[in-house]
């Protein structure tokens, strides 16, 4: 914004001359925004009012309006809130208003004092802007029990009605209660019914009212909570087939155990997958079935992929193979060899060669060689160390588990595959351990490579080493 320079006035418009750089700009002022808060600055809401009166309706003129309605009714200055709300098309609150009013203004006329200082009034006000614990609160201080009951009455705040007549003694109480029954009934509020039934006692009938609102859980709750309901089969009964159709059995289950139908109690456990109930259940009652409890455990939470908190259950019940499988699966290795090692079952030895394949691949070779050697799988144990250049550890087994003529043609097939790779030094290695020394000087020869075949020569035929020198010379 630039620097004002001018002020004009014509035909009712205000103008104001600005300098922008080298420009000179006109801005015409909003004349009855400017009338308007200057009526509000002042607190002559009247005037506000008047000139309110005078706009088209518009966004703008609404919320002036709104603006205006609010600050009059936090000045009681009714006549004015009301004028505001009939603006704004708020018919309910014109009308309430209007009551306030004329309630105000007779309190005005007959006592000569500020009607909107009696506590009806500021009891409506309080009300308007939906504060009704400050409005019961101006009800109390005048002993007008009556009109704070009727209050929340017309509001069906049944709760707090119900509380002042109960605080307050009311000869009406039970009239009450019973109206509110009957409201909460016809306008299909079982599960409020029963709470009202629960909190007179009424235990029965609450839980009837819970049923029929489809709460089959706080039924069982306020069952479970009363000796004599939770005695009552045929109450149990009801109750439980709800809570099985809404398939919520642990609670089901917790019912029947507390009904002592211990055996219908573990049938719901174990169908909602209540294993921890269902063993202390069966500690108790059914001592044999533990270790099938313990199987079906560990069985459900695999098929949760709860693999590690599977492994103690299987251990319980025994079934070891089990436990190795989910101590695989939930990659605990060393407790998977573990509980191998205790096996004496055969079938378990497959398990071996899966463990060994985990240490093979973090290149823990020594743990995962006694697991394929324990396994009885020697064979790729040997594969496992060739694989990783190992030859020295994979001879050493290769002769525990193969013929001298396989090892011999495993090695040479290998020491080719490196010469390919052009590996001399490993090539010549492997022919080493399988005693070929021929076949990594005839590499050298063919790789012109005439250093190292001077040098084998000497070592494994130095009677031939003369005519070798020859031999090559040419």
């Amino acid at each position: 914004m630039g620097d004002i320079v001018d002020l004009e006035r014509a035909d009712g418009r205000t103008e104001v001359i600005v300098t922008e750089g080298v420009n000179t700009v006109t801005y015409t002022l909003d004349e009855g925004l400017i009338e308007f808060g200057t009526a509000i600055d002042d607190g002559d809401y009247d005037r506000a009012t008047a000139f309110l009166e005078t706009l088209e309706m518009s966004p703008e003129t609404e919320a002036m309006w709104k603006t205006l309605s609010k600050l009059a009714a936090e000045t009681r200055q009714l006549h004015i809130a009301e004028r505001c709300f009939a603006a704004l098309g708020d018919v309910s609150t014109v009308r309430f208003l209007h009551q306030t009013n004329q309630i105000a203004d007779k309190v005005s006329q007959e006592m000569g004092e500020d009607g909107t200082s009696f506590y009806k009034v500021q009891a409506h006000m309080a009300m308007l802007h939906k504060n009704f614990k400050l409005a019961e609160m101006h009800y109390m201080e005048q002993n007008a029990i009556d009109e704070a009951i009727e209050m929340y009455q017309e509001l069906h705040m049944w709760d707090d009605c119900i509380a002042v007549a109960e605080a307050k003694n009311h000869p009406e109480l039970n009239t009450l209660r019973g109206n509110y029954y009957q409201w909460l009934t016809e306008t299909g509020q079982d599960e409020k019914a029963g709470e009202v039934k629960e909190s007179e006692g009424d235990f029965q009938a609450a839980i009837n009212l819970y049923l029929k609102a489809g709460l089959p859980a706080k039924a069982a709750r306020l069952a479970i909570s009363r000796p004599e309901i939770s005695s009552s089969t045929e109450t149990v009964s009801r109750i439980a087939a709800s809570l099985i159709k809404g398939e919520l059995y642990d609670r089901a289950g917790d019912l029947y155990e507390k009904a002592r139908n211990n055996q219908r109690a573990l049938e719901c456990y174990c169908k909602g997958g209540a294993f921890r109930k269902a063993v202390e259940l069966a500690r108790v009652a059914f001592p044999a079935e533990v270790v099938k409890l313990e199987e079906a455990w560990g069985d459900y939470l695999v098929q949760q992929k709860q693999m590690d908190a599977a492994i103690n259950h299987f251990i319980e019940a025994g079934c070891s193979l089990k436990a190795i499988e989910a101590a695989i699966a939930a990659r605990q290795w060393k407790k998977a060899v573990h509980i191998l090692e205790l096996q004496e079952d055969a079938s378990a030895e497959k398990f071996y060669v899966k463990i060994a394949q985990h240490y093979a691949s973090i290149q823990d070779y020594e743990v995962a060689e006694q697991l394929f050697v324990k396994g009885g799988h020697i064979k790729d144990a040997v594969d496992m160390y060739t694989a990783a250049g190992r030859w020295e550890e994979a001879h050493k087994l290769a002769v525990k588990c193969m013929t001298e003529e396989e090892v011999s043609a495993l090695y040479v097939s290998r020491a080719q595959e490196l010469e390919k790779d052009v590996k001399f030094k490993e090539a010549e290695r492997l022919f080493a351990t399988v005693k070929q020394p021929d076949l990594a000087i005839t590499m050298y020869k063919k790789n012109r490579m005439f250093d190292d075949v001077i040098r084998l020569v000497a070592k494994h035929h130095p009677d031939l080493l003369t005519e070798t020198h020859l031999h090559l010379a040419k």
